[in-house]
């Protein structure tokens, strides 16, 4: 047998949906075609992220932290500073987890949802104290 791209006649290099594998019989005459179906893969459970605004753990938990953000950081600055892999999403909530945010504050959190639809991770955020007046 031999494996060919779409067009039945290049011989295939690597293993894509429409490719061809063509078996002869042993006859050297008879040849049967089959066409190649590869199935995607199953979505990523991967639900992390990494920021350029604070430390993020890295523990390989459902519970992780974004800890040393600068105080006056801002909700769109800390949104900005988030990086995800294609298909993962996120959201911050106020410290109950539940009410959607519209600012920054310590014990806040970042839910990460993998492209899965199912693993989650929470992030508790946990912003600077304001520097002494004064100062």
């Amino acid at each position: 047998y031999e494996v060919y791209t779409a067009d039945g006649i290049t011989v295939a290099t690597d293993l894509s949906t429409g490719y061809v594998v063509i078996v002869t019989a042993q006859d050297g005459i008879t040849k049967v075609t089959y066409t190649i179906t590869v199935q995607a893969a199953p979505p990523s459970g991967a639900a992390t992220l990494t920021s350029t605004i604070g430390i993020v753990s890295a523990g390989g938990t459902a519970n992780e932290t974004i800890s040393n953000i600068p105080f006056g950081t801002t909700l769109a600055q800390l949104k900005n500073a988030i990086v995800t892999v294609t298909g993962v999403t996120y959201e911050v909530y106020m410290g109950d987890g539940i009410t959607v945010a519209t600012d920054l504050a310590s014990g806040y959190k970042v839910v990460v949802t993998a492209q899965d639809g199912i693993t989650k991770v929470t992030y508790t955020i946990t912003v600077q104290a304001a520097p002494p007046s004064g100062a």
